[in-house]
């Protein structure tokens, strides 16, 4: 099929937006279940960040293999959201201010 001369057809625009758009939602349906996943994962064992990484480091090598980079990449953001929603109380220790006292 030859290229259109003024530019990609809009068939070809819509299929290269579904593209992307089954993308995201790939990579936020697995960073949900990586979410889910470390948090399961650290009501089971007592052995923190490990066991909440568990898991989720589990998802993450079977999305990548199955869908590739981005759905990897889901996995990561997941597993660090949390993370940082497991511990607020470090978060909140390490503000600027609280450093002198």
């Amino acid at each position: 099929m030859r290229p259109h001369p003024e530019g990609p057809l809009l068939r070809e625009r819509i299929a290269s937006w579904n593209a992307l758009a089954v993308a995201v939602v790939r990579a936020g349906a697995v960073a949900l279940a990586a979410l889910l996943l470390a948090f399961a994962g650290s009501l089971s064992i007592g052995l923190p960040p490990w066991a909440a990484m568990a898991l989720p480091a589990g998802l993450a090598l079977a999305a990548h293999w199955r869908w590739g980079r981005g759905a990897a990449a889901g996995a990561a953001a997941g597993l660090l959201l949390a993370l940082c929603l497991a511990c607020p109380r470090r978060w909140h220790a390490c503000r600027p201010g609280s450093w002198n006292s």
